[in-house]
């Protein structure tokens, strides 16, 4: 609807109280023609311009878009493009919009800055769920200290050890037991450390840590033997695992452990419930941990680089992420709403 333009002299208000008031905070079409002849004839050099929907009534938004990050939204710099921030800042204002990944706060947080704009992010697969720009935290799942004494015993026989993130409100570093990694997950460790603002915390056993709760576990290895792991873990109800590849090499896929309750599907679901949302969603991923979400979703956006058993969940298939894939693929969702 266009906006309705009509002279409008503020001193007129208290003289007519009785008359204007009730009507200028309901919806303007039901503004009696006399009422707006005054307000006409209340000015002539001065013209105030009100949207029907932005100003008087709050324009309701057309749907949800739910976003994983690291190779959806990115490119190859694991960073969010100036067109797709741009993107999204113009559909702000006609959708909601949700990112939800699997990264710690702080490393999302190194790539989101572009976005100007209120949005809620939900990270290590919504362990911790916070509204932005302002930060504040909505929901929060955590795994329990006294579930590691039975990872501790599920792992003694496998070549690598698993580590812990502490949160973001503790700065996102982890807890590692470099004595019990090989020298090459050791490295690799160290390459991850770089996107801690505080540095990792060395233990010989976590048996030991001042800390009652975690966001996410996390074990590395080749594809293959994540998956096995995964399935052996199946008997473990208090977690959600699943296994994907590592960002930061291709050669490694990572099993993420967090709550049973802290997954991306459980994630949308309590964003929605805490903004009271009934909305039609778009949910775009690509790979295994987005399934949860995808599969909640009116129209699922699948980025074609993701593992081919994930591409028969999506509805429209996205060209890679660095070629800004994603934004060809949400103007063709939008149209099919």
């Amino acid at each position: 609807m266009l906006p309705l333009h009509f002279p409008l002299n503020f001193s007129f208000l208290p003289s007519h109280r009785g008359h204007f008031t009730p009507y200028f905070t309901k919806y303007v079409g039901k503004m009696p023609p006399a009422i707006w002849k005054k307000i006409e004839n209340s000015l002539e050099n001065e013209l105030v311009a009100i949207s029907v929907y932005a100003t008087i009534l709050p324009m309701k938004k057309r749907a949800a878009l739910a976003l994983d990050i690291d190779g959806t939204i990115t490119d190859e710099r694991h960073l969010i493009p100036d067109e797709v921030a741009h993107y999204l800042k113009e559909l702000s204002q006609h959708f909601e919009i949700f990112l939800i990944t699997g990264r710690s706060f702080t490393f999302a947080e190194s790539s989101i800055t572009k976005l100007e704009f209120p949005y809620t992010l939900a990270v290590q697969h919504g362990a911790d769920i916070l509204s932005m720009p302002d930060k504040k935290l909505l929901h929060r799942h955590y795994i329990s200290a006294a579930m590691l004494s039975r990872l501790d015993t599920f792992f003694e026989r496998e070549p690598e050890d698993y580590i812990i993130y502490a949160g973001y409100d503790r700065g996102d570093f982890c807890y590692y037991r470099p004595h019990m990694m090989s020298e090459s997950l050791r490295a690799h460790c160290r390459i991850l450390e770089r996107f801690s603002p505080t540095e990792w915390v060395s233990t010989r056993s976590y048996k030991t840590l001042d800390q009652g709760e975690f966001p996410l576990l996390k074990y590395f290895g080749k594809a293959e033997a994540m998956h096995h792991l995964q399935a052996k873990m199946g008997k473990i109800d208090e977690l959600h695992t699943c296994v994907i590849r590592d960002p930061l090499d291709t050669t490694l896929s990572l099993l993420l452990m967090t709550d049973k309750e802290a997954d991306k599907g459980h994630a949308l679901k309590r964003i929605l419930n805490h903004h009271n949302l009934d909305l039609p969603v778009i949910a775009a991923g690509d790979d295994n941990n987005d399934r949860p979400m995808l599969e909640q979703a009116d129209i699922a956006i699948v980025v074609e680089t993701a593992p081919q058993a994930l591409h028969h969940v999506g509805d429209i298939l996205a060209k890679p992420s660095k070629d800004l894939g994603i934004i060809p693929a949400l103007e063709e969702a939008i149209k099919r709403l």
